[in-house]
C-alpha cells in the first residue's frame, strides 16, 4: 500500500508529458506501460486526430494521405494539433509521426512548452525498431493510415518508399527501412532537438516496464526535489536496470543515461 501511495504522489507531481521517438521505438507500449503504473490517462495523439478529420471533414487521415499527399496530410495535421487538439492535464501523451520539420511543428512544440507538456524523445538503434515492427501484431492497425502488420506498412508508398524500391529491387524490408532511416535523419534531428529529454537507450532491447520507468525518472528529477522515498524507489529501479542489463549484454553501462534539453 505504501508504494500504491508513493506512485499516487508521484502521479500528482509529474506534469503532463508526451512521449516520442521513430516508429518501432515503443512509444505506444510505453506510454500505455506509464499510464498503468500512474493510473493516469493516456491520450493517443494520433487516434485523436483521426476522429477529428473524421468530424471535419467526413474523410479519414488514410484518405488525405492516398488522395492528396502525405504532405497535405502533414499540413492538416498541424492545423488540428495547434487549433483542435485539447491538452489534458496530468495525461501521457502517445504521440504518433508529428514533427516535420518542413511544414513548421516549432509552434507544436511551442503550444506543447506554453502548456507545460515536457517531452521525452526515446532513442534507441534502427534494427531494435526494426525487430519491434516486425514482431507486432498483424491486427495492429495504425490509426491514420490503417495499416495492419510490419509487412503491410513497409509495403505503403510515400512514406515508406524507400522500402517498396528496396522490395521492387529484390532487397530486403530491413535494407529498406535501413535507406529511409537515414533519409530522414533531418527530421528525426528536428523531433530530437526540440524534445525536453531524450532517453538514449543504447541498442538495447529494454523490457517495457523497464523504458517507462527511466521516461518517470527523467522527469521526476528534473522537475521537483528528491526525497527519501523517491530517493529509494528510484535507487530500486536502478538495480533492475543493472540487472537487465547484466542479463541482456554481460556488461554495465551507464545508469543515467538521459539528457536534458
Amino acid at each position: 500500500m505504501k508504494n500504491v501511495s508513493l506512485m499516487y504522489k508521484l502521479n500528482n507531481e509529474l506534469p503532463t508529458f508526451g512521449v516520442l521517438g521513430i516508429p518501432g521505438t515503443g512509444k505506444t507500449t510505453v506510454s500505455k506501460k506509464i499510464g498503468e503504473m500512474l493510473d493516469r490517462e493516456v491520450v493517443n495523439v494520433d487516434a485523436t486526430l483521426k476522429q477529428k478529420t473524421l468530424e471535419n471533414r467526413n474523410v479519414l487521415p488514410k484518405d488525405i494521405i492516398n488522395n492528396e499527399g502525405e504532405l497535405e496530410w502533414r499540413k492538416y495535421e498541424k492545423e488540428l494539433l495547434m487549433n483542435q487538439f485539447d491538452i489534458k492535464e496530468k495525461s501521457v501523451l502517445d504521440f504518433g509521426g508529428f514533427g516535420s520539420y518542413d511544414i513548421g511543428y516549432q509552434e507544436v512544440f511551442d503550444k506543447l512548452k506554453d502548456n507545460g507538456v515536457q517531452t521525452v524523445f526515446l532513442n534507441n538503434d534502427i534494427n531494435v525498431s526494426i525487430a519491434h515492427l516486425k514482431g507486432y501484431d498483424s491486427e495492429s492497425i495504425n490509426p491514420i493510415t490503417g495499416e495492419k502488420g510490419y509487412e503491410n506498412w513497409a509495403r505503403r508508398s510515400g512514406y515508406v518508399k524507400d522500402a517498396k524500391k528496396a522490395l521492387e529491387e529484390g532487397k530486403t524490408l530491413e535494407e529498406g527501412w535501413m535507406t529511409r532511416h537515414m533519409g530522414t535523419l533531418k527530421r528525426v534531428d528536428f523531433i530530437y532537438s526540440k524534445a525536453n529529454y531524450t532517453l538514449d537507450l543504447n541498442g538495447i532491447d529494454w523490457s517495457v516496464d523497464s523504458i517507462a520507468k527511466k521516461v518517470i525518472m527523467i522527469i521526476a528529477i528534473n522537475n521537483f526535489k528528491m526525497n527519501e522515498e523517491y530517493n529509494k524507489l528510484f535507487n530500486s529501479w536502478k538495480k533492475d536496470f543493472a540487472k537487465e542489463i547484466r542479463a541482456k549484454t554481460n556488461k554495465n553501462i551507464l545508469l543515467d543515461n538521459s539528457k536534458q534539453r
